[in-house]
């Protein structure tokens, strides 16, 4: 702990009289500022091993601190980061993630290898349905562009048979002979309607077939993930100000917790500061390095 805890002898800005709400306005108390300026320089130095880890972020980064007094009064204060920090969860100097790293790689490493067997599964399914979707979808324009010919010399046939009844006397034979020609019309429209739509239930057959994998593929990926999700909540226990364990899962109930909650540096700060014992005196994060894409932070 002592490794950790940065050192300000005489803070230049007035502590505050009690811990300042970290939400409550738009401007972090000075002395948590002055204390944030001082990892600032110390980044932009780039010699120490904060410095060394935070120049390795290929992205930019939310920074905080956190300025706390100690058993022997002393002021000084913690350093973290969000997430991840070029790639590790523990960097020298910083304070460490809010769960176990042991315990999560007893279960994460095999999680995530599952996910990825049933990512490789979906992906195949869809690249399999892809072309039967394409085909299904000619096969109907063909079958669209096959009815209309049809239906085109029926109508012609329909106009010559027309021309020939009124040749003919009202008794006469041919006529039995007209209407045959008509029904066989009929009777070829309802065949071809019958072989199209049996050749494309076969291909509908074969893509409902594929949905329905897909789509359980796509349960049993969406039951792991939640699974892994949870597992990884339940490793999150930070501590109080009284120094009991926080469960973050009630701390979010009825609902849950959403995706990242316990990896900002605000609640890593204030967990390893409750669970060493040492007061909290303000807090103050920054964004150091390229916005992001999404913007809304600037270095």
């Amino acid at each position: 702990m002592r490794d950790l805890l940065i050192t300000m002898p005489r803070p230049a800005a007035e502590l505050p009289a009690r811990f300042p709400h970290p939400l409550a306005g738009h401007r972090p108390h000075a002395v948590a500022a002055e204390a944030a300026s001082v990892l600032m320089r110390e980044l932009e130095d780039g010699i120490s091993a904060r410095a060394s880890a935070a120049a390795a972020e290929q992205e930019g980064k939310m920074f905080g601190v956190l300025v706390v007094r100690d058993h022997n009064g002393r002021i000084g204060f913690l350093a973290g980061f969000s997430g991840m920090l070029a790639g590790r969860w523990r960097v020298p100097g910083f304070v460490p993630p809010l769960f176990d790293l042991t315990a999560r790689d007893g279960f994460w490493p095999r999680g995530q290898a599952r996910l990825a067997e049933l990512e490789a599964a979906l992906t195949q399914l869809q690249t399999e349905s892809a072309p039967l979707s394409h085909k299904l979808v000619e096969l109907r324009e063909r079958h669209a562009d096959e009815l209309a010919q049809l239906r085109a010399h029926h109508r012609e046939r329909k106009r010559e048979r027309a021309r020939r009844r009124q040749a003919l006397a009202r008794d006469d034979p041919r006529h039995r002979e007209l209407a045959h020609q008509s029904s066989g019309d009929r009777r070829e429209r309802r065949q071809l309607r019958s072989s199209h739509a049996a050749a494309e239930a076969r291909l509908v057959a074969e893509l409902d077939a594929l949905g329905e994998q897909i789509t359980e593929l796509r349960t049993q990926r969406s039951a792991e993930s939640n699974r892994l999700l949870g597992l990884i909540h339940d490793l999150y226990r930070p501590a109080d100000a009284s120094g009991g364990a926080v469960d973050l899962r009630a701390a979010y109930a009825p609902g849950s917790p959403p995706g990242g909650a316990g990896d900002c540096a605000a609640p890593k700060l204030l967990g390893y500061g409750n669970r060493h014992g040492l007061e909290p005196i303000a807090l103050a994060e920054f964004w150091w390095g390229p916005p992001p894409s999404t913007g809304g932070r600037h270095h």
